[in-house]
């Protein structure tokens, strides 16, 4: 026999199955016998934000688009505005998260 074998067990108080007494969750019901893991906290980011974040960075592609394509006269303030807007918009996200 190995020394697995002898191992201490215990009954689920949910479903009387015989578990491992080190068990820190019944294989059997799910029950979680000691204390339960806190749950985790999920922020969200209001969608202002959000759309001020998607806007700069559409604005940020245009204007390299424009610039790219020799309109330097509106791809450089667009391109200015695009990133004020997007580092705006995520710098309120942080600064507003819930």
């Amino acid at each position: 026999m190995d020394a697995s074998d002898h191992r201490e067990t215990i009954r689920c108080p949910a479903c009387a199955e015989e578990i491992l007494a080190e068990a820190g969750k019944c294989k059997h019901c799910g029950e979680w016998l000691a204390e339960k893991p806190e749950p985790a906290v999920i922020e969200q980011t209001d969608k202002t934000w959000k759309g001020l974040q998607l806007a700069g960075g559409v604005m940020a592609v245009v204007a390299v688009l424009a610039i790219a394509g020799g309109a330097y006269e509106i791809g450089a303030p667009t391109a200015f505005a695009g990133l004020v807007l997007l580092l705006v918009g995520r710098g309120a996200a942080w600064w507003h998260h819930a």
